[in-house]
């Protein structure tokens, strides 16, 4: 079974869930990282974890942070290890949204694998045009990121900026490699990303 979670970084002088917009959420985290930059891992977060509703569902929370520490910061909410959306915060560049594995996780929130089917009063089946399905599936995905932030390495200028406000070194050529990998788990793919985004030291494991 695969990892339902988030994981949030950013720079502060204590652990993560000990600020008030965490605090709540204290009671939910398995995994610490201590560092100049800290990282936590939380099992669950606010309602709405259907990524349509993420970026404002999280809103607040991230927001808060941010407030809290003074400095931006990243989450990372994953989806059975298939899958992770990016959801980054900044005081200058502001709100901004990608993916890491896109295509493991988008699905779950389009239409109905396949064309649909209806019968008719007559009892009799009818199917959608495989074409018009095409249409109507490509319609939602682009809707989602509109929404939510664009997948792969499309999101790469906004990382970086991020990362640059942040105060650290990014390696452009690797966040756009990390940002377009595959992998088995979503979670190493998201530690190659952060390490691209000038965090080297950060663990590549989930010990304590």
């Amino acid at each position: 079974m695969g990892f339902w979670g988030t994981y949030i970084v950013a720079r502060a002088n204590q652990p993560l869930t000990g600020l008030p917009v965490l605090r709540q959420s204290a009671a939910n985290a398995s995994w610490h990282w201590q560092g100049p930059d800290r990282a936590v891992q939380v099992d669950r977060g606010p309602a709405g974890w259907d990524s349509p509703t993420l970026p404002h569902a999280w809103d607040g929370l991230l927001t808060g942070l941010m407030q809290q520490t003074g400095h931006p910061v990243l989450a990372a909410v994953i989806k059975h290890s298939e899958g992770a959306q990016l959801l980054g915060r900044s005081p200058v560049a502001g709100h901004w949204g990608g993916w890491l594995m896109a295509d493991g996780i988008t699905w779950r929130s389009l239409p109905a694998d396949g064309p649909a089917q209806s019968w008719d009063e007559n009892g009799e089946q009818h199917a959608e045009d495989p074409a018009e399905y095409q249409r109507r599936r490509q319609a939602a995905l682009d809707r989602l990121y509109t929404a939510a932030g664009p997948p792969g390495s499309a999101a790469a200028p906004s990382a970086l900026a991020w990362a640059g406000e942040a105060g650290l070194t990014p390696d452009p050529a690797a966040v756009t490699t990390a940002l377009d990998a595959k992998g088995v788990f979503a979670e190493d793919v998201l530690f190659q990303l952060l390490a691209a985004l000038g965090l080297p030291d950060f663990p590549t494991g989930y010990d304590n």
